[in-house]
């Protein structure tokens, strides 16, 4: 199932229109603005009308992301607060507009340290969860790419942090951050290692996203650089054996590339015609920035 984030500019409405004209199976967007804490309402009608715009597309499903304000882990008591509350908030929503699910990002622990980090997210989650009602769309943690202070970048620290909210939580995998973080998903024997990682730490079934990025950054870089499909250096390998992996055929698989706007629809193709191969052509088993797959 593939798709795309879509631009908030102009509306849900309009993120809509947007996902039906790159021919999204999926969406992922912000149901809020993301980076100011005013949340403002929903206008009286507008969620039955978002719900009701939606049945008119091919998008089946839809992903709400928490704004990168939302931190759990922080070592301030003021921004765990205003976490906790906007996370209610954006869940509460999500849930009235029917979106499926919603993708968050653990969180940073600061000048704290990774330890008391993780007890903090942990603690505000079960916060947040405790306070919602039955058959809220599910919160899923996306792992990071390695970066200094974030939380999850080690699936073991992902598996933890899910700990035991059952299916009230789980994971949305970024392909982009795996190999950033020093998972080599590179080729078949790279893609089912990682897996078995996954399955290991996660279970295979807390996976209920994949962002399918090809990153800029190198294994084990630490550097978040995500890149448009066949422009970094992942090759198109992996995102055959992904795409073509039947444990994750109803699975959403969202782009989240730079230059939107101008590589969406090419990004897409790409994988559209990987995916309707049999096998993948010897020359793009290991080609790095390739374009075409003429």
């Amino acid at each position: 199932m593939l798709g795309s984030n879509v631009p908030l500019a102009g509306g849900l409405l309009k993120a809509l229109e947007r996902g039906e004209s790159w021919e999204c199976e999926c969406i992922q967007v912000y149901t809020t603005p993301s980076r100011q804490w005013t949340v403002p309402e929903l206008e009286l009608g507008f969620a039955q009308e978002f719900i009701d715009a939606k049945a008119k597309t091919r998008i089946k499903r839809i992903i709400a992301h928490v704004p990168f304000l939302v931190n759990l882990a922080s070592e301030r008591t003021d921004l765990q607060e205003k976490s906790i509350a906007r996370l209610t908030t954006e869940v509460f929503r999500a849930a009235t507009l029917g979106i499926d699910a919603l993708i968050l990002h653990p969180g940073g622990f600061g000048r704290s340290n990774r330890a008391n980090g993780m007890k903090r997210a942990s603690q505000n989650l079960e916060r947040v969860l405790s306070a919602l009602k039955p058959g809220h769309p599910p919160i899923l943690l996306e792992n990071a790419a390695g970066q200094r202070h974030a939380l999850g970048s080690r699936l073991e620290e992902l598996g933890l942090l899910l700990g035991n909210f059952g299916n009230r939580c789980g994971a949305c995998i970024d392909t982009a951050h795996l190999l950033a973080a020093g998972y080599d998903i590179r080729g078949a024997r790279g893609w089912e290692k990682v897996l078995a990682e996954v399955d290991r730490c996660l279970g295979l079934s807390a996976v209920r996203a994949i962002h399918l990025n090809d990153s800029l950054g190198g294994l084990a870089s630490g550097r978040d650089r995500h890149a448009a499909i066949g422009e970094g250096v992942i090759g198109m390998d992996t995102f055959f054996n992904i795409l073509h992996d039947a444990r994750f055929a109803e699975c959403p698989m969202v782009l989240e590339i730079p230059d939107r706007d101008a590589k969406t629809a090419q990004s897409l193709k790409m994988l559209r015609d990987i995916q309707s191969l049999r096998s993948l052509p010897p020359h793009l088993k290991t080609g790095v920035r390739q374009t075409t797959l003429g």
